[in-house]
């Protein structure tokens, strides 16, 4: 168990490149649809690596019926549809720069050249 967890990043990289081929092969076939197979893959690596380091927990992955009903509900629209990335936020509209000029000083008359003869 020492090497998964140890080694835990080089496993996870492998399944990345593993699995985001499978995907582009689908994407290929017209299996899957067009998006970025890579946060899908990597998900998918990590949940694979956190699965085999703790495999129970709320669904019984030695039930059969279980893991097949995780797959179909969760992983298999997964690979199907991608990760949609919602549109990039809208810029913040930046509030008005106050004065750095005090009243008083604002206030006061500009002198000129004519009143200064």
């Amino acid at each position: 168990m020492t090497f998964y967890t140890v080694r835990g990043q080089q496993m996870v990289e492998v399944g990345i490149v593993y699995i985001t081929d499978f995907a582009r092969r689908g994407q290929k076939r017209g299996d899957l649809a067009p998006y970025d197979p890579r946060p899908v893959a990597e998900l998918l690596a990590r949940l694979a690596h956190s699965l085999m380091l703790t495999p129970t927990g709320g669904i019984d992955f030695d039930d059969e019926e279980q893991a097949r009903s995780f797959v179909r509900s969760a992983i298999v629209p997964l690979l199907v549809h991608g990760i949609s990335t919602p549109p990039p936020a809208k810029p913040k509209k930046q509030a008005a720069k106050k004065s750095t000029t005090s009243k008083t000083t604002a206030a006061r008359p500009r002198k000129t050249a004519a009143d200064k003869a």
